[in-house]
């Protein structure tokens, strides 16, 4: 049996080795509100920083102004408890935010209901959390919750629906308001935070994004879907059953037909929301003890509301961080930046700020009371000012230099307008007409399915683009946190994205028949977040300050994404292009996109040039990207080296020490979660090329990691939560469970290994077109599969329907046509064997075609060779010519003896190769010659059983030939035992009937002849299932 365990295409081998093919731009410059997913495959706190910034607040974002224009709610019901749903008023990550009537009390609600794919237990702890706390507040400034249920196995929570925008947006308009309204409404604010933390809550995530002013002027700290109690689970109960002190108890209505209301229960709120410790905030607003330990309490909301009402009225933040790491120690180390001298605040308001920002949360006041007396302008003025007298509502309304008043001005032109005609040459209504006019004319139905998804890519690329170009705007010219040179910079790599866009556009409109890496191509467009991050920038793909050098750069990098797409859409020939390029980067002297072009070369030349080519190209790539300073470009080539040198060229412990290399790297530049699950799937592959078992362990481990990275989980031979996957993570979870279908057949748990399989033909199925490469390369490893489990009409089926295709792709991928040919051989050889004469012609067939095909193979000669001389020999020895079969296996010993010393000859072909000696020596009648030979077979196979890896088939053969010897020399109770084993292990493989089981029962018809009727009976139904032929392919794998 042939099992491909190289990556399964050149598709895949993208998904796991190329670096540009996901956005490392998850690394990019902290802003709040900002969203990023999938928090929970992220194990240390620092790496659950790179997506914290608002993609749980996304989740629960309150409706407001600053949501997108109203929009219909589609499939969302009619009803959701005793709500009528009126229309969709916003989303985030993971929710839906609706607007709702309550006939009943004649009051609008805002309806918070979760994605259903994202509805797991969770999940609906998250929804009962936000519930909860809110529901055990009454409050003028905190949102208030109405009720929480389930509809349709979706929670749901129904609040206070508030027409008004949100405390950021109120800042960045102009006029400014004056430093007194901004203290009005943090003061509101704040007695809103101390409210909850009176409640027992902690908020978690206070910033300005979640603090809303109502058109009326009332001010709502809102998003408590952050909030963990605080309380003894004694009080929560108490608060759940009676509600917060002062307040309602949080109504619970009797069930509807569309769904009932949830229970509430305290169990859900003092539930850990993640993994213990798990760090929860937006960046740039977290304390110092949730940087470093995911720890807090009330006095890290204090901390929050200090750095958002500094930034307030200082017009910049306290604490400075290009990227996160400096963020994190800017923090830690209470390194507060000085200020604007023209900002002139009282100096008792700086100094209380400065003690809620102290380091050690000990130092700061005592509670958020302490605080605003604090920032009272005098001990006469604290409960007038700032205090929490019971009753006081802070509203705006009134406050003149508010925007909220209703005689207010109308705004000025925006200072940053909408960037979407700029993007107009690369992307408009033409341009996308034209691609789904091209993806329908070449694939019929699935082409313009395909059409749908990729323009819809496309799309949202696009609105990322014209998002990234405002928020580079309004850094410099709204918030004031970078320079017009870093600017300059941004919008200069923004247009760059745009003319590799439009390059990439143009190649997709020129695609052929083959439309399988169409979706890859646009998942693999370089990520717009990383414009946003300078580290990127300045280590990755920086920009020439000269113009007319940086015209040229943008020129090579735009045809540099074209032959990218073009090796992607099967292209051939693509290495002497970039071998132009890099000529041309050379003489124009610009080192930093040599580098870049190295790399592409190298990736290309992974997936079809020579290993040892490959590696040289990734060495030289990732020497000079040192020596440039490009960081990212040395982490990506190491991954790709650790792909070739290990998993290529066997060379196990250096591409280990090269997956270290980039690890260190990654680790330095917060990488994205995709790049590091393509480094920690190479590692994988690499270990599964070594014999120890040490190793073998680990390649567990780091699938498993991978696993955690993609945030989905195989159990039950599913892989769940793959729904919310991009392209080219889907493209990685399915090579990582091939991996496990790998290591389980190499361990000989085949029946997994077949589960496995079939998952990742289902998941290809899902995604890709059909006959594409990744879906034939599964049919030839279900095949090889099959054929070992004895499914041969399954396997022959699967075989012959992907044969003609790979025959036809044999050029670039001459090992996949191998492997097919060595599973059909082991299929029709031994339906010879089982069936005889009527099956001769087509195993003679099947041999004749596989030497044909692979004349000329040169990847791995020996190997293949090897495994097409075993078969040959053994059909020679069934057909008589015993000289042939001799000449073979003779040729198939040479093939060992060269190849002896590498870890591509395994334990059981060696084992292999004594057996077939041994039947050839027992064909030519040399009983004792053979008696001696299948003992030294066995002893071998035995030897190899004790490891993970029990070679059943060969061990089942060994012992029917054996005890078939044995009878021959008339010790048939030897042979009984040995026959009756032999059957055990075909059983075991197969409980119907494994085909050879066949040949075993005849044997023991003849050694136990009381029971002769009954296994003569089961070999003929074996035999009668082979010769049945159903007429369809769909038919053949059911009857199998």
């Amino acid at each position: 049996m042939a099992i491909e365990t190289t990556l399964a295409d050149d598709s895949e081998r993208e998904s796991a080795s190329s670096a540009s093919s996901a956005s490392d731009g998850e690394a990019r410059a902290l802003s709040s509100g900002q969203t990023l997913p999938k928090l929970e495959a992220f194990d240390s706190p620092l790496e659950r920083q790179l997506v914290l910034d608002g993609v749980l607040s996304a989740m629960f974002s309150a409706p407001n102004a600053d949501s997108a224009k109203p929009e219909s709610t589609g499939a969302v019901a009619a009803r959701i408890g005793r709500y009528s749903i009126l229309r969709k008023v916003g989303q985030g990550g993971m929710g839906v935010v609706l607007l709702g009537y309550d006939e009943q009390l004649h009051r609008k609600a805002a309806i918070k209901l979760l994605r259903a794919s994202r509805s797991g237990p969770e999940a609906h702890q998250r929804m009962l959390r936000e519930a909860q706390g809110l529901a055990r507040l009454s409050h003028p400034n905190v949102v208030q919750v109405y009720e929480g249920g389930i509809h349709e196995d979706t929670p749901y929570i129904a609040m206070e629906f508030i027409e008004g925008q949100t405390l950021s947006t109120w800042l960045r308009a102009e006029p400014r308001p004056s430093h007194e309204a901004i203290a009005e409404v943090f003061r509101a604010a704040g007695r809103g935070l101390a409210a909850a933390h009176a409640a027992g809550l902690v908020h978690r995530d206070f910033k300005p994004d979640n603090v809303m002013i109502a058109e009326d002027g009332q001010i709502k700290v809102m998003d408590f879907g952050l909030a963990r109690a605080i309380a003894l689970p004694d009080e929560l109960a108490a608060l759940t059953e009676s509600g917060a002190p002062g307040s309602e108890a949080m109504p619970t209505p009797a069930p509807e037909r569309s769904g009932s209301s949830g229970d509430l229960s305290s169990s859900g709120l003092s539930t850990p929301l993640t993994r213990t410790g798990a760090l929860l905030g937006t960046p740039a607003y977290m304390s110092p003890e949730q940087f470093a330990t995911g720890e807090f309490d009330a006095r890290s909301d204090q901390f929050s509301f200090c750095v958002a009402l500094w930034e307030a009225l200082f017009g910049a933040r306290p604490f400075r961080g290009r990227n996160l790491v400096e963020l994190s120690a800017a923090v830690s180390s209470g390194r507060i930046e000085t200020h604007s001298a023209d900002v002139r605040i009282p100096t008792h308001v700086e100094r209380a700020l400065r003690r809620g920002l102290a380091v050690d949360p000990d130092e700061r006041w005592s509670d958020m009371g302490a605080l605003l007396d604090a920032l009272a302008q005098n001990p006469t003025q604290k409960l007038r000012r700032w205090g929490l007298g019971a009753g006081l509502v802070a509203t705006v309304a009134a406050l003149a230099l508010s925007p909220l008043a209703r005689d207010a001005p109308p705004p000025p032109p925006e200072l940053c307008p909408d960037a979407r005609d700029q993007l107009a040459e690369s992307w408009n209504e033409e341009r996308r007409a034209a691609l789904h006019a091209r993806l329908v004319e070449v694939g019929g139905a699935h082409g313009a399915r395909l059409s749908e998804s990729v323009i819809g890519d496309l799309d949202a690329y696009a609105d990322a683009w014209v998002a990234g170009r405002r928020d580079a705007c309004e850094d410099t010219h709204v918030r004031h946190e970078q320079s017009a040179q870093l600017l300059d910079t941004r919008v200069r790599c923004l247009d760059g994205l745009a003319g590799e866009l439009a390059s990439v556009v143009d190649v997709l409109a020129e695609a052929q028949g083959d439309l399988e890496g169409v979706a890859r191509v646009v998942a693999n467009l370089a990520p717009v977040e990383a414009c946003s991050d300078r580290d990127y920038l300045e280590a990755h793909r920086p920009i020439p300050a000269d113009p007319e050098t940086a015209r040229a750069v943008r020129s090579i990098r735009q045809r540099s994404a074209q032959l990218r797409a073009r090796y992607m859409l099967g292209y051939a020939d693509m290495n002497a292009q970039v071998e132009g390029l890099i000529a041309e980067a050379e003489a124009l002297g610009y080192e930093p996109v040599r580098v870049e072009l190295l790399l592409l070369l190298g990736e290309l030349k992974a997936g079809s040039a020579p290993a040892a080519e490959a590696r040289e190209v990734l060495e030289e790539a990732m020497l000079a990207a040192v020596q440039t300073g490009q960081d990212l470009i040395a982490a990506e080539a190491a991954t790709n080296l650790t792909y070739v040198v290990g998993y290529r060229l066997f060379e196990v412990e250096p591409a280990l020490r090269l997956a270290a290399l980039a690890h260190a790297w990654q680790e330095r530049f917060h990488t994205s979660r995709i790049a590091r699950a393509r480094l920690t799937l190479n590692e994988a592959l690499a270990l599964s090329r070594s014999p120890e078992a040490e190793h073998q362990l680990r390649v567990a481990d780091k699938v498993d990691e991978t696993f955690a990275l993609l945030a989905i989980d195989y159990a039950d031979g599913k892989l769940q939560g793959t729904e919310q996957l991009t392209n080219s993570e889907h493209f990685m979870a399915t090579l990582a469970l091939n991996i496990i279908a790998i290591r389980a057949y190499a361990t000989n748990d085949v029946h997994a290994s077949r589960t496995a399989m079939l998952e990742v033909l289902r998941l290809r199925r899902e995604k890709l077109i059909p006959g594409h490469t990744q879906i034939q390369l599964m049919e030839i490893n279900l095949g090889g599969v099959g054929s070992y489990l004895g499914r041969w009409v399954e396997a022959e089926a699967r075989l012959l329907s992907v044969r003609e295709d790979v025959r036809a792709r044999s050029r670039g991928r001459p090992q996949d046509l191998a492997n097919l040919h060595i599973n059909l051989s082991e299929v029709m050889v031994g339906r010879f064997a089982v069936l005889g004469e009527p099956a001769r012609e087509a195993a003679v067939a099947q041999l004749t075609d596989a030497r044909t095909d692979l004349v000329g193979f040169t990847e791995r000669p020996g190997v293949n060779n090897f495994s097409l001389d075993i078969l040959d020999a053994r059909l020679h020895r069934e057909l008589g010519d015993l000289d042939g079969a001799q000449a073979l296996l003779d040729r198939a010993g040479t093939l060992l003896a060269g190849h002896a010393a590498t870890v591509e000859i395994e334990p059981a072909d060696l084992a292999t190769h004594t057996f077939e000696l041994a039947r050839l020596v027992h064909a030519r009648g040399d009983r004792a010659g053979a008696l001696e030979l299948y003992d030294q077979a066995l002893a071998d196979i035995e030897e190899i059983a004790k490891g993970p890896g029990d070679p059943e088939v060969l061990h089942a053969l060994a012992l029917h030939c054996r005890a078939a010897l044995l009878h021959e020399l008339g010790r048939d109770p030897e042979a009984l035992e040995l026959a009756a084993a032999a059957l055990a292990r075909w059983t075991d493989l197969r409980a119907d009937g494994h085909p050879r089981a066949a040949l075993t029962l005849d044997l023991l018809a003849i050694l136990d002849p009381a029971k002769a009727d009954a296994y003569e009976r089961q070999a003929e139904a074996i035999r009668e299932r082979l010769r049945t032929r159903p007429a369809s392919e769909l038919a053949l794998l059911e009857a199998d």
